[in-house]
């Protein structure tokens, strides 16, 4: 199995600066590749939310070099679900202490996808998401937000959710939450599936019939330049539809 992966990050049409990080990392062990994908979507204005995901990807990142080779040997998917639970946690206390220091309040969602060979685990925080693209996009993640809460508890419709005056509230976010709980989901890959994790301006003004129309083509020659092109024309289509926030968007396809 090997892995084609192209990502784009825009500052969007209004914002005075671009919140968002992304991060790739790709090796092999052996004969397996090991990729390592992530998108955050800073929070707190400026220079503040963009501090708390550019550490959060320098982190992981870090991780990736120095922590990761110790799991990789079999490989040991338990220990690395704890260490990117702890490592996350760790995080929170680190940019919510900056933010006490400093009487600032700035925080970061966080979704990422760790690949060895030809099995995955994903992690979330916040209201990034990640889609699997084959035979139609299906969202993976689940919001940790108000809106999704309550549409769980069936008080909210989802025609309601759209307009509600706190759908835009976190219930998780790296460095504003007391704690984070993140949500941790593992599975495998076939080759031709697609892996789109995103910030939410990247999905606001799209649906998911368009998400598979853009990456869920399989008839013509498949290049990472080509996915980066189809990032391209979605970030186009959802500012034109009126998206005003930072977009971010990252394509894995298996290949």
């Amino acid at each position: 199995m090997n892995y084609l992966i192209a990502a784009q990050t825009d500052i969007g049409s209004t914002r005075p600066a671009n919140e968002d990080s992304v991060c790739i990392k790709r090796g092999h062990f052996g004969d397996m590749p090991v990729v390592l994908a992530a998108v955050c979507d800073g929070m707190g204005g400026l220079d503040k939310g963009g501090l708390a995901s550019s550490t959060v990807v320098k982190t992981l990142s870090r991780w990736y070099d120095e922590k990761l080779p110790a799991f990789l040997n079999g490989p040991d998917w338990e220990r690395i679900k704890r260490s990117l639970e702890e490592l996350a946690e760790k995080l929170n206390r680190q940019i919510s202490s900056f933010g006490e220091s400093t009487r600032t309040r700035l925080g970061t969602t966080l979704c990422a996808m760790l690949i060895i060979g030809s099995e995955y685990e994903l992690i979330n925080i916040g209201d990034s998401r990640a889609y699997l693209i084959s035979n139609g996009a299906r969202q993976l993640t689940k919001d940790q937000t108000f809106i999704q809460r309550e549409l769980d508890r069936g008080t909210i419709t989802p025609e309601q959710a759209r307009t509600h005056p706190k759908r835009n509230m976190l219930l998780q976010c790296i460095g504003a939450s007391k704690q984070t709980v993140p949500e941790m989901s593992f599975g495998s890959i076939r080759s031709g599936e697609a892996y789109l994790l995103c910030t939410d301006g990247f999905r606001h003004f799209i649906s998911n019939d368009e998400l598979f129309s853009a990456f869920g083509r399989t008839d013509a020659p498949l290049t990472e330049d080509g996915i980066r092109d189809d990032i391209n024309r979605v970030i186009t289509l959802v500012m034109q539809r009126g998206e005003k926030d930072n977009i971010t968007a990252v394509v894995v396809r298996a290949v």
